[in-house]
């Protein structure tokens, strides 16, 4: 694997799009949780937010 012909502007793209990809899928998987817990109790949930 030699690291010549590939820019390094296209390396740091690739590394920044993988992190986006994984901050999405934790922020996805985050809110379901939260939706999930809210289906859950949802009066408790009610008179909490009040």
């Amino acid at each position: 694997m030699s690291m010549e012909g590939i820019p390094v502007g296209f390396l740091l793209l690739l590394a920044g799009l993988c992190v986006a990809a994984l901050v999405a899928a934790l922020v996805a998987y985050g809110l379901k949780q939260r939706r999930l817990q809210r289906l859950k109790s949802p009066r408790r949930d009610y008179l909490r937010r009040r």
